[in-house]
């Protein structure tokens, strides 16, 4: 069991005696999403950035920085791991090669449905270097509070009362 917390660590126990086994705690600020998946801790940080964590040595592996505020939440399938942030930009990593292409996108909501392409480049937004280490896609109007993996799609659900689809498979394949 993996937990993380205000108090900027990131603590493995064990589930059948309840016991703190290592706490690691080279964070900046308050935890808000821990995932463990194989060997590897993965930490969603009030300082705009994503670690990971060997969960044997608790050694720091990789600092993912790239959204431009507080990463709220994060799902992960196997070497993709996808975050979004109160920046409004849904990020996806490929944690073996460092960026993922942007795909299309499909907006739900109560009277319409559009399709987006692209990078965020906003003003002060991810540009085309942040693009290189894992694609903002945008669309949303408020903090993303959830993301999620399922099947070839992600969803996305934002304080802007809208969930959002991400087609996944009509993403450009690695050749």
């Amino acid at each position: 069991v993996v937990t993380g917390s205000d108090d900027k660590t990131v603590r493995v126990w064990s589930a059948a005696t309840g016991t703190c086994l290592k706490v690691v705690g080279e964070h900046q600020g308050p935890l808000s999403d821990v995932i463990l998946q194989g060997g590897l801790i993965m930490t969603a940080c009030f300082d705009g950035k994503v670690r990971v964590i060997d969960v044997v040595t608790g050694r720091l592996l990789r600092t993912v920085p790239g959204h431009r505020n507080a990463v709220l939440t994060m799902d992960a399938r196997g070497r993709i791991v996808v975050t979004g942030g109160n920046d409004r930009d849904l990020r996806v990593w490929d944690l073996e090669e460092r960026a993922v292409a942007p795909s299309p996108q499909v907006q739900v909501s109560a009277n319409r449905v559009t399709v987006q392409h692209g990078c965020d480049t906003r003003e002060g937004g991810a540009g085309a270097e942040d693009c290189k280490l894992g694609y903002a896609l945008s669309g949303h109007n408020s903090g993303i509070q959830k993301v999620c993996i399922v099947g070839e799609r992600i969803v996305t659900g934002s304080d802007d009362y809208e969930l959002r689809v991400w087609d996944f498979a009509k993403w450009p394949k690695k050749k």
